[in-house]
């Protein structure tokens, strides 16, 4: 099917709508990529500190200075009364996996936490032994409320694995930040792409409304012509454009 001169320009239009759109698409994925990296290297920099207490106590314990049920008992404690952002803290669990030290549910400390899960079925303990045992140290998501909430809000926590004892150092954020930071990023570019369509389709509208009228009036000049009417007056003879000419 031919498309006339106003359906190329609309047809034009349609496909800047698109690419926008995919434009819009890419630049949000994009961004949300960085937000998260962004979130998983502060985590693992917090955990890499908390482990150092750790293997600070560790190497007194090797060195004859404490005995080791000391420094375990040393370690927990530092780690336990680490705080960042507010109340976010860090705990430390084993390869069973049990609790070692929780500082805000000291009831479970000792406890085998295998089938504690998260709303949507996430043994998340064991897979972040699953993680620890295969790369040392790595993220792992799942769902849990917000304390006061009963709503399930994504969680990110970073594990890392102390090899000498066993233990897993992990510390998490909730990412209901990061959704409202991407849907402001959202938000902006989708307004701006809308300025921008409104503009250019705007344009085009009138440009393809006043080509066609144009148009139209010299082909009812043109059929006067050929029907041997020389008396018919040539209309925009006084533009300087193509129309003109």
């Amino acid at each position: 099917m031919k498309l006339g001169l106003r359906g190329r320009l609309y047809a034009i239009v349609g496909a800047m709508v698109v690419g926008l759109i995919a434009l819009i698409g890419i630049n949000v994925f994009q961004e949300t990529q960085a937000l998260t990296a962004r979130r998983h290297q502060e985590l693992k920099s917090l955990v890499e500190t908390a482990m150092n207490l750790v293997a600070a106590q560790y190497d007194l314990a090797k060195s004859g200075a404490i005995s080791e049920a000391v420094a375990k008992a040393n370690a927990a404690k530092l780690v336990g009364s680490l705080r960042y952002q507010g109340q976010n803290y860090f705990w430390i669990n084993d390869l069973h996996p049990t609790m070692v030290m929780h500082p805000f549910s000291p009831q479970l400390n000792g406890k085998d936490m295998s089938g504690f899960k998260d709303p949507n079925g996430t043994a998340l303990f064991l897979e972040m032994v699953k993680v620890a045992q295969a790369k040392g140290a790595g993220i792992v998501e799942y769902m849990w409320p917000k304390p006061g909430s009963d709503k399930p809000v994504a969680k990110s926590s970073y594990v890392q694995l102390f090899k000498p004892w066993g233990w897993i150092v992990g510390t998490g954020v909730y990412n209901d930040d990061l959704v409202a930071e991407r849907n402001h990023f959202l938000m902006i570019s989708v307004t701006a792409g809308a300025v921008i369509l409104l503009l250019i389709g705007g344009f085009a509208f009138l440009t393809a409304q006043n080509i066609t009228r144009r148009l139209s009036a010299l082909s009812r000049v043109i059929d006067s012509l050929s029907d041997g009417d020389f008396a018919v007056s040539l209309p925009d003879k006084g533009r300087k454009d193509e129309i003109g000419h």
